[in-house]
């Protein structure tokens, strides 16, 4: 299983870094994105920024939810006005609510 991030370039590079697959997106490009993504059942975490998660359909966002096979989360963009604290490590564990470590 694995994990997505879909983003604008500079999150998704930092997050490439990490080893997390990344894929560039913009709010007309996002969802369907995300669906492809959902849909491959290859990913066990589909992560997006909160700024491109304002643009989704809430219909898709609810069916990932619910659903058993895949984590839906928001994570903040490089230039969130919140920030970006921390490592990609922390920011998976802040969302997710777990610890996450690095093999």
């Amino acid at each position: 299983m694995r994990v997505a991030i879909i983003g604008d370039m500079h999150t998704v590079t930092a997050f490439r870094v990490a080893g997390v697959e990344g894929f560039p997106a913009d709010a007309a490009t996002a969802g369907d994105t995300l669906r492809r993504l959902f849909e491959d059942g290859n990913y066990c975490i589909l992560a997006i920024t909160r700024g491109l998660a304002e643009s989704l359909d809430p219909e898709l966002v609810h069916r990932i939810r619910h659903s058993t096979t895949a984590i839906f989360m928001e994570v903040p963009a490089l230039d969130d006005e919140e920030g970006f604290r921390g490592g990609i490590m922390q920011v998976l564990t802040e969302a997710l609510g777990i610890e996450m470590q690095e093999r």
